[in-house]
């Protein structure tokens, strides 16, 4: 059968509303689907931010209730260097595994610094010396300048070398931390 010429095929109006609709119905399923699927993602991206705000709040917690103990027990005892506090020290960084570093930061007025030099070196410490922050020095320390009061780090836990080079830093000239040492100056912490 040979066909000449073109051949026009006409689609009946009811087929096209039947399109239209199953179209329409298509797109609306779509839309639906895909909206149900954000929703369930904000959903479970919600869980997730409240689970970990919890864990951040609990650990904040705990964390201070580790500087509460620590000061208690200073406060108390007098020393950082008493093996009750190294023990409470020890027995906190194993609870706490969030925490790095334990320091402890002294008052000290300028009469005072050969007494705590002379007794650090006699700890051991044979290196130690009031050191200030500089920018530019590879080490970052130099000599600490003549002031009337330093707050060095006089403790640290646990004892590695790199915290052995942090003791006797004058926390006052230190950028990052300074702010921090003034407000506690202020409100008598230390």
């Amino acid at each position: 059968m040979t066909f000449v010429g073109k051949a026009k095929y006409t689609v009946p109006s009811g087929a096209r509303f039947a399109f239209t609709g199953w179209l329409a119905l298509s797109i609306l399923f779509v839309i639906l689907a895909v909206g149900q699927k954000v929703e369930t993602e904000r959903t479970r991206f919600n869980a997730l931010a409240d689970t970990l705000f919890r864990e951040i709040e609990r650990r904040v917690l705990a964390n201070e209730a580790v500087v509460d103990g620590y000061a208690g027990i200073l406060a108390a005892i007098g020393s950082e260097r008493s093996p009750a506090v190294r023990s409470f020290v020890k027995t906190l960084l194993a609870q706490n595994p969030q925490i790095n570093t334990i320091e402890a930061i002294r008052r000290i007025a300028h009469r005072d610094l050969a007494f705590l030099v002379d007794a650090m070196q006699a700890e051991g410490i044979v290196d130690f010396f009031m050191k200030r922050y500089s920018a530019k020095n590879p080490s970052g320390w130099i000599s600490a300048e003549k002031q009337e009061y330093y707050f060095p780090v006089s403790f640290i836990a646990p004892s590695t070398n790199d915290a052995y080079a942090r003791l006797g830093v004058d926390v006052s000239t230190v950028p990052n931390l300074s702010a921090g040492l003034q407000q506690a100056v202020g409100n008598h912490d230390i």
